[in-house]
């Protein structure tokens, strides 16, 4: 199965998604730091990196960033575990090239399904998902905007 770093600050739930991904059969590695994670990119590959936002003094956009430029992306997939739900943050993390996008607190079956789907989609499946989803995401956002600006 799959290579899977698992980047998470809160150890309980950096736990629980490690125990989760290897009943799936996958094999994770974990960090729990920006700073890790961005050392264990530089030490080997991975398929994919289930990636929290807020990390402390590095986050997850920053580690995100440092991915892109050492040309990691085009061979790592990114899954964003986040409580940072709001539709300004989705719409970010799709314009960021994120490969899927889910909330905490999350159904660990919904959490599967996401990684199921990520691993298995090609690169093209995954920049028209990002599309649709960047969209969906950017009509939202215009709405929450707009519900404000009445309220």
């Amino acid at each position: 199965m799959a290579q899977i770093l698992v980047v998470e600050d809160e150890e309980p739930i950096r736990r629980l998604v490690q125990v989760l991904l290897e009943g799936a059969g996958h094999q994770s590695e974990a960090a729990g730091s920006g700073q890790e994670a961005l050392q264990r990119l530089s030490e080997r590959p991975y398929q994919l990196v289930v990636l929290d936002l807020m990390l402390g003094r590095i986050s997850g956009w920053q580690v995100l960033r440092h991915m892109e430029r050492w040309v990691l992306r085009a061979r790592t997939k990114v899954l964003i575990l986040t409580a940072r739900a709001s539709e300004r943050d989705i719409l970010h993390g799709w314009r960021m090239g994120v490969d899927e996008y889910v909330t905490k607190p999350f159904e660990p079956d919904v959490f599967l399904e996401a990684v199921r789907d990520t691993l298995r989609r090609s690169p093209e499946e995954l920049a028209v998902r990002r599309e649709e989803e960047l969209h969906k995401s950017e009509l939202l956002y215009r709405l929450q905007l707009a519900f404000d600006d009445v309220g």
